[in-house]
């Protein structure tokens, strides 16, 4: 079985709340075009509108110059696929700094059992 020091772990899971709690500024975030208005967040990061009408004019749903109201059912369903596709991309870069934090733990309790 694995031991690992108490206060070496609470230490950690202290550091990565703070990390956390820093990253997640939502007042620094502009909006990338004037006027913009945020819609959702995805793991601390704003949403945008615009993002939203980019997608459906992608899809060939809408004209470039064409509005897209906020409250309609087409916003809402590209709303949907834009967070996903967020959600989506961000799980490897979470499995991944989750995987990377296992294995220092795990090579600091191996150091200090040989210790």
């Amino acid at each position: 079985m694995i031991k690992f020091p108490h206060s070496r772990v609470w230490a950690v899971l202290a550091v990565t709340v703070l990390l956390a709690a820093c990253g997640q500024n939502k007042s620094a975030e502009k909006p990338p075009e004037p006027g913009d208005t945020a819609v959702a967040r995805v793991n601390g990061h704003a949403v945008w509108a615009s993002d939203v009408k980019r997608e459906a004019v992608a899809q060939g749903l809408i004209s470039e110059g064409e509005p897209l109201d906020i409250s309609s059912e087409l916003f809402r369903q590209r709303l949907d696929e834009v967070v996903d596709q967020k959600l989506l991309a961000a799980e490897p870069e979470s499995e991944f700094a989750q995987l990377g934090l296992l294995r220092s733990l795990f090579a600091q309790n191996k150091r200090e059992e040989t210790t």
